[in-house]
């Protein structure tokens, strides 16, 4: 595969793998996110550090790790770049929706009670 087909450029909803051959890890990182879009990325890795750096690095919304699913009824789904602001789903995707009230209270004395 080549970094210039369009399938690098856009989101394809359609049953397409498409593989890269690479060097080194940051080279294949830099693939991933020279785009302008941003839903979701998967990794296939036995090494645990290895998933950690390259799920941090992706620029995405969400990643899959050894598994062909992106999202899960508790976990918040959407994209970053021009796949989408903000998460449905799971308690990030309500958040959008509620207002959070702060309240101080003096209890340090009998008076500061009434």
């Amino acid at each position: 595969m080549s970094h210039d087909m369009l399938m690098t450029q856009e989101e394809t909803f359609a049953p397409v793998v498409g593989l890269y051959k690479f060097e080194t890890t940051d080279e294949v990182i830099a693939l991933a996110n020279d785009c302008d879009v941003g839903l979701g990325s998967f990794i296939c890795t036995e090494s645990t550090p290895r998933m950690w750096q390259v799920a941090e690095a992706l620029d995405v919304g969400m990643v899959g790790v050894n598994l062909g699913v992106l999202s899960a009824c508790e976990s918040p789904f959407g994209g970053v770049k021009e796949s989408g602001y903000g998460r449905e789903g799971g308690p990030h995707g309500i958040d959008e929706y509620l207002t959070v009230k702060s309240m101080l209270i003096n209890v340090s004395t009998k008076e500061s009670m009434g």
